[in-house]
């Protein structure tokens, strides 16, 4: 069957406070067990089983319990911790035409950061990607500190690319805060806060296009 991309504008209804990767999930296992992909049944009723057109909880890897806590409690937190790399690959969509900031807990360890700050367009300059590139880095050696306190200096002056870094930076701070917390409506509050930076980050996009 034919697969369903969700979309910002689908969250409504019973699921306008779901990540869109666990509505995702959802919608792929609808259409794996049988259902056709039709978003609007999750709209409705966000727990509906295979015979109102969902999917059967307990015929999923995850199993019953875990859609229960997800689903049912909305402990979003059990998901991400599950499908953590979902959870920064939804970032890295929303801000795919500026460097790459937000990389996998794989890639920060194995030191493969370089190919997470691939910019697509006139933005940020080569200063700022060298100095984003060298905060991911929490071991540096003397000479990289060196370098990197003489690039924060000479930064300031360009205000569009400082806000940039900054928000950029605040954002990763707080996804990787998202990790270690389980309550709901902090968790919601982290969220909420993501959001307002990330519109911030798209003035500034739009800032770049037009110079």
């Amino acid at each position: 069957m034919k697969e369903y991309k969700v979309k910002k504008e689908d969250l409504i209804g019973e699921i306008k406070d779901f990540p869109i990767e666990v509505v995702q999930k959802m919608v792929d296992y609808q259409v794996e067990q049988g259902n056709k992909a039709d978003i609007t049944v999750f709209q409705i009723r966000n727990y509906s089983y295979i015979s109102l057109g969902g999917f059967s909880w307990g015929n999923t890897v995850e199993g019953f319990d875990f859609w229960d806590d997800v689903i049912n409690d909305k402990k979003f937190y059990v998901f991400f911790k599950k499908y953590p790399k979902l959870e920064l690959e939804g970032v890295n969509e929303q801000i795919s035409n500026e460097p790459h900031l937000l990389y996998s807990y794989e890639d920060y360890k194995n030191g493969k950061m370089d190919r997470c700050l691939s910019s697509k367009m006139d933005g940020p300059s080569e200063i700022t990607t060298r100095l984003m590139t060298l905060s991911l880095n929490f071991n540096k050696t003397k000479e990289e500190e060196e370098e990197y306190n003489t690039l924060s200096k000479e930064i300031i002056t360009d205000g569009k690319n400082r806000n940039f870094t900054t928000l950029t930076h605040e954002i990763t701070d707080l996804y990787f805060e998202l990790k270690n917390i389980h309550d709901d409506d902090i968790r919601r509050d982290k969220y909420e806060l993501i959001g307002r930076k990330q519109c911030k980050i798209e003035i500034i996009k739009e800032e770049f296009k037009n110079k």
